[in-house]
């Protein structure tokens, strides 16, 4: 019996995902406070291992945006501008110790479908696999 494709994967974002998250971006948040398509590029190419993507029936329903610093950077007062490079991700820090979660959105018409909780458990495989200590998240209140 042949198997049927999955509708729902997780999958690392590429560069080519750039215009459908943005899009995606700007239906949550509103036009003027959704990444741009160079934000997401940059996050991508900053730490492409740290990028997801829901998609269903090969439409992007969801993004999930991370980053690595240390322990201090995560746990003193900082902007979410500051820690997130302005919305383009950075590099992981050298002594980076935490997985930073700086972006999660799922398209309201695919929610109920455990994309965050997936979004979630990809970022605690990631933080085992990196050999973090732990996954710290931040949040942006546009408007």
């Amino acid at each position: 019996m042949p198997q049927s494709k999955a509708k729902l994967i997780i999958r690392l974002a590429r560069n080519s995902d750039a215009r459908a998250i943005s899009q995606l971006s700007a239906k949550i948040y509103g036009k003027p406070n959704g990444f741009t398509q160079a934000e997401i590029r940059g996050q991508i190419n900053n730490f492409p291992e740290g990028q997801f993507v829901a998609e269903y029936e090969g439409e992007v329903v969801g993004h999930c945006a991370t980053i690595v610093v240390t322990s201090e950077q995560a746990l003193s007062q900082h902007t979410w501008s500051e820690i997130s490079g302005g919305g383009f991700g950075r590099p992981p820090a050298d002594d980076g110790d935490i997985l930073y979660g700086i972006e999660v959105c799922v398209d309201p018409e695919y929610r109920r479908l455990r994309i965050g909780e997936r979004f979630y458990r990809k970022r605690q495989e990631l933080c085992q696999n990196l050999e973090l200590k732990g996954i710290a998240f931040g949040g942006r209140m546009p408007g």
